[in-house]
């Protein structure tokens, strides 16, 4: 990969903590918008916070394994499981966002470290096969897509529903 793309990727990384922040900014932890779900079978905004937490922390030990180790397995992460073992919809959204960006700060110094040959070292997926650590990178480039995409859309149902 490209040193310029690996550094646009990076910094896109670290941008996304900062910009639920500010797209989450005026909610205090009381705030009944945290626990709206418009959609039954999708978080609300206190657990999405969380789960990215809770996500970021596997994904660190995913990139340490793959650095450290030949093609280890890494299995899945039950997502579902974890937000119910993990309490989420009752942790404080506020504190599971700084979480979240120290996390993420620590994510993005593993990949800044990263050499060229780094780059294309191995681990196998529960269920996705071989991934390089930019191709593990670039998934959680898209899944930070989808988490902000998510936080606009429960927005603007939360202004449509009186929330806000």
């Amino acid at each position: 990969m490209l040193l310029w793309i690996r550094n646009y990727l990076t910094g896109n990384l670290q941008n996304t903590p900062e910009t639920l922040g500010f797209l989450l900014r005026d909610f205090k932890v009381d705030s009944a918008a945290w626990d709206f779900r418009p959609h039954a079978d999708r978080f609300t905004l206190r657990e999405m916070v969380s789960h990215l937490a809770d996500l970021e922390e596997i994904l660190i030990g995913r990139l340490e394994r793959m650095l450290t180790e030949d093609e280890p397995f890494l299995p899945n992460w039950d997502e579902g499981q974890a937000a119910t073992e993990g309490n989420y919809a009752a942790r404080d959204p506020l504190q599971q966002l700084q979480l979240f960006a120290e996390r993420r700060a620590q994510t993005a110094e593993i990949l800044k470290a990263c050499s060229e040959s780094d780059w294309q070292r191995v681990g196998n997926r529960e269920g996705m096969g071989r991934l390089t650590i930019s191709d593990q990178a670039s998934f959680v480039f898209a899944h930070d897509s989808y988490h902000i995409r998510q936080a606009t859309q429960w927005l603007e149902a939360a202004r449509a529903a009186h929330l806000l």
